[in-house]
């Protein structure tokens, strides 16, 4: 199922949004939608990172800064 939601852009964005089309052959609606579900993607990924990261952290599950440099730089001579 779809919803149908209303945003307001850029009137440089709606031309090069129109461009888009045009090129693509699809609508401005599956444009927007495809964008939106990259964007939401990429950020969800990131917030859940760094929740797990906390979550780490509380557990006590760290490692110190000089013990990641050390395995880095002894990865970049190899």
């Amino acid at each position: 199922m779809s919803q149908v939601v209303t945003i307001r852009i850029s009137d440089e964005s709606k031309d090069r949004l129109e461009r888009l089309c045009e090129f693509t052959r699809r609508s401005k609606s599956f444009i927007a939608g495809e964008a939106l579900e990259e964007y939401l993607a990429g950020k969800l990924w990131m917030l859940d990172a760094l929740e797990e990261g906390i979550e780490d952290r509380q557990k006590g599950n760290l490692v110190k800064h000089e013990v990641i440099f050390a395995e880095w730089e002894g990865k970049a001579g190899a």
